[in-house]
């Protein structure tokens, strides 16, 4: 017999593979400008349309070896990655412990965080039609929310501005595209969390430049400290870290640890 929380996680990271699945079709439509419902899923070399059997998350990749099984063409590794990256996001969820409207907001949000940053990495820009329903989006539920009428709109402008004069005094250095996805962020995790998010993500950029840094070559390529980066998945994890509360995290871990080690 399956367990009650055993079910109720394979239940989570399934929900997350079908979800997964579309966000990687939000990552690879929204850059060319397609819709993100018609036309239905398809190959996009042969333009064969996919059968249900084809979008099963996950196994329809591994069942046709990473290419389409109609005219043999590699699958973008995106799509699979997606599924994956958010069914683990989902199988995370129930451990958090932090009820059920809080779960609701990380996944709304993470439904954001993921496409936009897969966007930034691979071309270098924060559509705004995401950014801008992002902002929409985390005003709405901060209006209905324990929170003040104004809280989403602060946390907004506080984010906005401050990346937004950084982009407006070094456009090369920063995009317009980091400030509206910040500002959006804020509508999620007010004034307060903006400070945070760009504390723990540019810490987290800093980070990723150490190994470049440490193992910097004199052949003549680019130095470490003019590498470019894309900072939208930085200020992705970054809000994701404030939103989930890593103190909170931690009590969970230890807990857990109490409960499975006999005294």
């Amino acid at each position: 017999m399956i367990s009650q929380d055993l079910f109720l996680e394979l239940l989570y990271i399934l929900v997350g593979l079908f979800w997964g699945s579309f966000l990687g079709v939000v990552a690879d439509r929204v850059p060319r400008g397609e819709s993100i419902v018609f036309p239905p899923s398809r190959c996009i070399s042969c333009q064969r349309r996919l059968s249900p059997s084809d979008l099963l998350p996950l196994w329809s990749w591994l069942r046709a070896q990473g290419t389409c099984r109609y005219c043999g063409t590699p699958i973008d590794p995106l799509l699979p990655a997606c599924e994956v990256v958010t069914g683990l996001f989902f199988g995370i969820l129930p451990f958090l412990k932090i009820g059920f409207r809080q779960e609701f907001l990380l996944t709304v949000f993470f439904s954001f965080a993921l496409p936009l940053s897969l966007i930034d990495w691979r071309h270098r820009r924060l559509p705004h039609l995401l950014t801008w329903t992002a902002s929409l989006t985390g005003c709405a539920f901060g209006w209905t929310g324990p929170e003040n009428f104004l809280w989403p709109v602060w946390g907004f402008l506080s984010g906005f501005l401050t990346l937004g004069l950084l982009s407006t005094l070094h456009p090369k250095g920063m995009g317009m595209g980091d400030a509206f996805w910040i500002g959006a962020i804020g509508t999620f995790v007010g004034a307060t969390g903006v400070l945070e998010t760009l504390f723990f993500s540019s810490s987290l950029a800093i980070l990723s430049l150490l190994p470049s840094f440490l193992f910097k070559r004199t052949n003549g390529s680019i130095p470490w400290y003019k590498t470019s980066l894309p900072f939208g998945p930085y200020l992705s994890l970054g809000a994701l870290l404030v939103m989930i509360d890593p103190g909170h995290w931690l009590e969970v871990l230890q807990s857990s640890a109490r409960l499975s080690i006999p005294l």
